[in-house]
């Protein structure tokens, strides 16, 4: 849960402090590459957790489903 939040947190790159300055910002095309990296380390983070959660789930339903064909052994 903690990496979905900082992958929100990190999702389009941009400072999100709001500061009024007297000259023009221009965003277009303009990514950090560090704020990229780390939004993409947190996704694959999270991605690696749900797949382990779901090996692991599928591991304990193909034990459960062992013991009923096979009589409890």
């Amino acid at each position: 849960m903690a990496n979905l939040v900082c992958a929100w947190l990190l999702r389009d790159g941009h400072d999100h402090h709001h500061h009024h300055h007297d000259h023009d910002h221009h965003h277009a095309g303009h990514q950090d590459p560090n704020l990229r990296a780390a939004y993409l380390h947190v996704l694959t983070d999270a991605a690696t957790s749900v797949f382990a959660i779901l090996a692991l789930f599928g591991g304990k339903l193909r034990t459960a489903s062992n013991r009923t064909t096979s009589g409890g052994r």
